[in-house]
C-alpha cells in the first residue's frame, strides 16, 4: 500500500477514466492507479476535483489535510458497517475492568518498544562503540523494570491513568537519555521539548509523531471507534484521546528509528533548520526527505508474532481492529504491538 503525497503548491488532482490524474503548476502531468494506494496527503494549497474525491471515496481511500506536520482535517468514505455497537461499549469500558486494561497495555507498548528500540541501538553498537553499547543496554534495562510495576491492581481507570502516566514518563526519561548518546552534540538534543521544538531532533519528533497521528486516526474512524473518547490519556476538548493512546505502541517503530537512521546517515544536517516564532523548524527539502522516509517506512514491513512480517500500516489497522474486538467481547484481551527485529 503506497501513499500519494500532494506538497507543491497549485497542483490539481482530479480523475482520468479509472484512475487519478496530477498536474503540477509547471504544466507536468501524471497519472496515479487507486490499486494499492493507502491515502493522500495534503500539506499544501491544491485543487483537488469533486470527481476524484468520488474516485477515492469509491476505493475506500481517505485524504488527510497536514499543516505544519500536524492534521487538522481528514476526508473519509461512509462507514458501510455498524458502529453503534463498538461506540457503546467503547463508552460503556470507561466504567469496567476493560478501560483499566486498555490503559496498561497501551503502557506496556510504548514501555517495552522503548525497551527494544535501545537494545536494537545498542546492539548495532557493539562493535564500533562497546562503551556506548553497554550504557544503551543498562538504560534499556532501567525501562524493563519500570515494565514491571504494569501488574499492579487498581480499582478505578481515574486512579490507573494517574499511576501508569507517571511510570510512563519515567521510562521516557530514561528513553530520551538513551538517543542522547546517538545524537551527534551539534544537534544540541537535551530531552523531549513539544512546544515548541528546540532543537532540530525534537522539530523532526512532532513533525513524525504528526504524521503518525493521522495514520492511527485513519485506522480508528475506519474501525467505528470514537477518536475522542481514549482510555491512558484524558477527555479534553478538540484532544483525540484514542489516537493518542494508539500512537504509543507505535512512535519508535514508525518515527523514532527513521529519525535516527536519517541523523546517523548524515541525511539531514542541523543547518537545515531554522528558528521561526520561537521554535525550532525545518526547511523544505529537509519536511520533503522526512516526510518521504515517514511513508516508505509505514509501507514497508516489520515483524510481528510468531516472526511473521506485515506492512506497519497494517499493523496499525489490525491493532485498531484487535480494539473492536475486545471491546465487544471477541477477545478477552488486547495485546499491543511489540517492536521485533
Amino acid at each position: 500500500m503506497m501513499s500519494l503525497v500532494l506538497d507543491e503548491h497549485g497542483v490539481f488532482l482530479g480523475k482520468r477514466g479509472r484512475s487519478l490524474y496530477v498536474k503540477t503548476p509547471d504544466g507536468t502531468k501524471s497519472r496515479r492507479s487507486t490499486y494499492n494506494l493507502n491515502e493522500v496527503v495534503v500539506t499544501c494549497r491544491c485543487t483537488i476535483s469533486s470527481s476524484a474525491i468520488r474516485l477515492l471515496a469509491q476505493n475506500g481511500i481517505p485524504v488527510v489535510y497536514v499543516s505544519r506536520g500536524k492534521p487538522y482535517a481528514l476526508l473519509h468514505p461512509f462507514f458501510n458497517h455498524g458502529t453503534v455497537h463498538t461506540r457503546r461499549e467503547q463508552l460503556a469500558a470507561f466504567r469496567d475492568s476493560r478501560g483499566i486494561h486498555l490503559a496498561k497495555r497501551f503502557v506496556q507498548g510504548a514501555m517495552v518498544n522503548k525497551e527494544r528500540l535501545l537494545k536494537y541501538l545498542g546492539g548495532n553498537r557493539e562493535d564500533t562503540s562497546p562503551n556506548e553499547a553497554a550504557r544503551l543496554s543498562k538504560i534499556a534495562g532501567r525501562i524493563n523494570e519500570l515494565v514491571e510495576k504494569l501488574d499492579k491492581d487498581w480499582d478505578t481507570l481515574s486512579t490507573a491513568r494517574n499511576q501508569l502516566m507517571g511510570i510512563e514518563a519515567r521510562a521516557a526519561k530514561y528513553y530520551f537519555k538513551g538517543l542522547q548518546l546517538i545524537v551527534p552534540d551539534e544537534f544540541n538534543f537535551e530531552a523531549r521539548e513539544r512546544r515548541p521544538a528546540k532543537d532540530p531532533v525534537n522539530s523532526m519528533l512532532s513533525y513524525g509523531y504528526a504524521v503518525l497521528y493521522s495514520r492511527a486516526l485513519i485506522a480508528i474512524a475506519a474501525c467505528g471507534l470514537e477518536p475522542f473518547a481514549g482510555f491512558l490519556h484524558t477527555d479534553r476538548s478538540g484532544k483525540p484521546s484514542l489516537v493518542l493512546d494508539m500512537v504509543e505502541e507505535f512512535r519508535q517503530v514508525a518515527v523514532d528509528r527513521t529519525i535516527i537512521r536519517l541523523i546517523t546517515h548524515q541525511q539531514v544536517e542541523p543547518d537545515s533548520f531554522h528558528l521561526e516564532g520561537g521554535a525550532v523548524m525545518m526547511d523544505d527539502e529537509t519536511r520533503r526527505t522526512l516526510l518521504r522516509e515517514l511513508l516508505e517506512g509505514m509501507n514497508g514491513e516489520v515483524r510481528c508474532e510468531g516472526n511473521k512480517k506485515r506492512k506497519l500500516n497494517r499493523v496499525i489497522m489490525r491493532q485498531s481492529r484487535k480494539l473492536v474486538r475486545f471491546l465487544i467481547g471477541k477477545s478477552n484481551t488486547y495485546e499491543p504491538y511489540e517492536f521485533r527485529w
